[in-house]
């Protein structure tokens, strides 16, 4: 385990009041995040995240910490706020690829999600977890080529597919 994310985790105060989850845009619980990270319960730590989060590994590398959670810090005040997206991102990297996603029978819904940004990428990830049958439709536009993203999907193992040129995602 890292030493430095470890060091960080160990400087959470565990606020009553967290700022830090005040200040995240999609409330992530951070100091029960960091509490069952620092009682070595990682894949609890995981779960939690990617629950509230599915492209927590993402946004722990480009969210603007230092003016969301980490800029609420309590700890920065009066010196270094705790670097939530270190322990974040290594949690998230630790743990994604062993997450088991459980997914609620098909209902034989369709439906079609318009762009294969974070948002679009969250909500195919919600609505296949509640049995919708999702297409990512993506269309990109270069010089004289017009594509879509394939994002593939087999029995959605995981959320962050590999993408190929020329057709579209489904769930199915």
């Amino acid at each position: 385990m890292a030493v430095h994310v470890i060091d960080e985790a160990n400087r959470c105060l565990n606020c009553k009041k967290p700022l830090c989850r005040q200040g995240c845009p999609i409330q992530t619980a951070i100091p029960q995040m960091i509490q069952a990270f620092k009682e070595g319960d990682l894949n609890r730590a995981g779960e939690m995240v990617f629950e509230n989060n599915p492209m927590s590994l993402v946004c722990s590398l480009v969210c603007n910490h230092e003016k969301q959670c980490e800029g609420h810090c309590i700890m920065g005040k009066k010196g270094q706020p705790v670097h939530i997206s270190s322990i974040e991102n290594y949690i998230s990297d630790t743990v994604f690829d062993k997450l088991k996603i459980e997914c609620m029978p098909k209902n034989g819904k369709k439906v079609a999600v318009i762009g294969a940004g974070p948002a679009g990428i969250t909500i195919a990830i919600l609505l296949t977890k509640k049995g919708y049958s999702v297409t990512i439709l993506m269309l990109e536009i270069r010089l004289e080529e017009f594509y879509s993203t394939e994002f593939q999907n087999s029995a959605f193992p995981n959320p962050y597919w590999n993408v190929t040129r020329k057709s579209f995602w489904k769930s199915e």
